[in-house]
């Protein structure tokens, strides 16, 4: 019963942990994004739409959308149509960000604490694009 060796099992032990980290991580061009920075909702759908199809082509595919200065006007609810898009089809894999910069000098302007849309996520955005280009991360094409 040579299979019963510790030896044998901590061969097997590693075989399957080095099989499963494997599998969890993305493969190159598997994680995408796109900045948006002007106020375009007709590009922020497009995004959205590209998004949720770059998602659902394969597993442990992550697709980003940055709404950066002005595009982080489409955050906020009530200011576009396109909106309603977005509430229908929340997709997993697509992440939507705020830039934290552009939210809290709307915030202060406003004397009043902005909200955003469920799923939107509101993150600092300096050096955010370094960091994602840096740890794998490409820039959509198209965009």
């Amino acid at each position: 019963m040579s299979f019963l060796r510790p030896s044998f099992l901590l061969a097997a032990a590693a075989l399957t942990i080095a099989a499963t980290v494997a599998e969890t991580r993305a493969a190159p061009g598997d994680e995408q994004y796109v900045t948006i920075v002007s106020h375009d909702p007709s590009m922020f759908l497009k995004a959205l739409r590209a998004g949720g199809d770059f998602a659902k082509g394969g597993h442990g595919r992550k697709f980003r959308i940055i709404l950066a200065s002005a595009g982080a006007i489409v955050a906020i609810p009530g200011t576009s149509t396109v909106q309603r898009d977005y509430m229908k089809s929340r997709r997993p894999g697509v992440e939507i960000i705020a830039c934290r910069e552009t939210i809290d000098a709307l915030s202060q302007a406003n004397r009043r604490r902005v909200p955003v849309l469920p799923g939107i996520s509101v993150q600092k955005c300096q050096g955010l694009r370094n960091k994602m280009s840096v740890s794998g991360w490409q820039t959509a094409p198209g965009f």
